[in-house]
């Protein structure tokens, strides 16, 4: 393989991997890139493939279970869940904040509070999403099997 370097390899991975998952936003692609660094080719191989199954027998929800989740948005899941805390800061340096119904200007009397999913604590909303949720049964029980032994 003369004249093909392992940055060239990657990069071919990385933009496959992209066009499987239907992200094409550079920032997608640089979170992709560093998931790479972070677990290794083999690793988000074998996270694709599981968001892809995942989406074949109907997908995941979002959050607020107000629309399905894309293949990519389920891969990033999983992704986040199998990389340290460090990796995580590396591959997301920014922190997520999911858009509001507030005006940019900040001239709202309250804040914008999403209904779906959430559970009143006192005088706020707090969403809970400590799991994606299926779309069907059969994602469902791929989703909830377990991926390593459960110690007894």
């Amino acid at each position: 393989m003369a004249g093909v370097f392992l940055s060239d390899i990657l990069e071919t991975f990385i933009s496959t991997a992209a066009q499987q998952l239907g992200e094409d936003r550079p920032d997608a692609l640089g979170h992709l890139r560093r998931i790479v660094e972070c677990l290794g080719s083999e690793r988000t191989a074998e996270l694709i493939k599981v968001a892809l199954r995942l989406e074949k027998l109907g997908g995941t929800l979002i959050a607020d279970g107000s629309r399905r989740r894309s293949p990519g948005g389920t891969f990033f899941v999983f992704a986040r869940g199998a990389l340290t805390r460090a990796d995580r800061k590396y591959v997301w340096p920014v922190p997520y904040r999911p858009p509001t119904t507030e005006p940019p200007d900040g001239g709202s009397e309250g804040s914008a509070v999403l209904e779906t999913g959430a559970r009143a604590t006192g005088d706020t909303s707090v969403i809970l999403a400590s799991k994606l949720k299926p779309v069907n049964t059969a994602a469902e029980r791929c989703y909830d099997a377990p991926l390593r032994p459960q110690p007894q």
